[in-house]
């Protein structure tokens, strides 16, 4: 019996390395300790979030760290070394942080790193957060290159796991871009724009934040906008359901392709149903697209419909998509 539109698209989804690559991250984290009480600070939010949140006597801290794929540093090493900070700037940002400063780390010979690290400073410029710091390996038998952010809130942090039953689902990205002429899974969003124009777009999570717009979010990474609605759903042990065709798409490309890729900046949101629509509105104002894409529901699964049919894509009583510990006793130390 032939597949419907829905169930070939979940499989997609399902089998893209950008998600399958996010399933084994809970084996890596339940194998580490519990975050201990520390003398000078509170831990108040670590695994499963785009960014641990740490209080240290009245500041909110955030800390951050992204690794960029392999395959994308093959592509373009300059392009890898900037989004190495575009990642963790958006991981401070969809908190309702703001970026202070970042480190990297670059593995690669001479020639090599000389282009990553062009492609960090050229970023650093335009994000107005500067590397301070970090650590080169000329010997690294695989390119690789990392980094480490550290921000702050000033207000109130918006948590990946706090989706409730009956909450709208949000998808908000910025549209204003186009694929990148070298890496065809990357919707480049911010190369083109400047830094004023970059500082509006990513202050919205903190103005939705401080109108009480949005219970929970994450930013739109590597397993796509379905796949991080999954990490969201997830982590807040919840189900939904998305209509994928109200997910805010490009002209000209394909379901198959949008869904695959990492845009410049985008957030998947859970907002109370009487803040949504004002949600996207607000959005609207910054120049990013938003719109309703589904509801979260009681039913562990997440499920899309698309053209006429529906399936489903994630079942959270087998699949780990957040990276929080399956760790009973890690649980009982750092409950939701």
């Amino acid at each position: 019996m032939a597949l419907s539109e829905a169930e070939m698209l979940a499989k997609r989804v399902r089998s893209f390395p950008g998600v399958t690559r996010k399933m084994s991250i809970h084996e890596v984290t339940s194998k580490l300790p519990p975050v201990p009480p520390l003398a000078q600070a509170k831990v108040l939010r670590t695994f499963g979030e785009d960014s641990a949140l740490i209080k240290v006597a009245d500041s909110l801290l955030l800390l951050s760290s992204d690794g960029i794929w392999h395959k994308l540093i093959e592509a373009d090493p300059y392009f890898a070394g900037y989004c190495s900070v575009l990642v963790n700037v958006n991981d401070i940002c969809c908190k309702s942080g703001i970026p202070v400063a970042m480190v990297s780390v670059i593995g690669a010979s001479e020639e090599l790193a000389a282009e990553i690290t062009s492609g960090i400073a050229a970023a650093t410029e335009k994000f107005r957060v500067p590397c301070v710091g970090g650590h080169y390996n000329p010997d690294s038998p695989q390119p690789l290159v990392s980094a480490a952010i550290l921000g702050y809130v000033e207000g109130r942090f918006i948590p990946s796991d706090s989706a409730r039953p009956g909450d709208k689902i949000l998808a908000i990205v910025d549209l204003d871009g186009r694929v990148h002429s070298r890496y065809k899974l990357a919707w480049d969003t911010t190369t083109h724009k400047s830094p004023s124009e970059l500082a509006k777009l990513l202050s919205y999570p903190r103005e939705a934040s401080r109108r009480g717009l949005i219970r929970a979010a994450k930013d739109t990474s590597n397993p796509g906008i379905v796949g991080t609605i999954g990490m969201m759903l997830e982590a807040s042990g919840v189900g939904g359901v998305v209509r994928v065709e109200e997910i805010p798409k490009p002209r000209g490309l394909s379901w198959d392709s949008w869904l695959l890729m990492y845009p410049g900046f985008g957030l998947v949101a859970a907002a109370p149903p009487e803040e949504a629509e004002e949600a996207c509105r607000l959005a609207a104002s910054y120049g990013l697209e938003a719109n309703v894409v589904g509801e979260v529901d009681e039913s562990l699964k997440l499920s899309i419909e698309f053209k006429g049919s529906s399936a489903v894509v994630f079942d959270f009583t087998r699949d780990k998509l957040s990276g929080r510990p399956d760790s009973l006793r890690w649980l009982s130390l750092h409950p939701p």
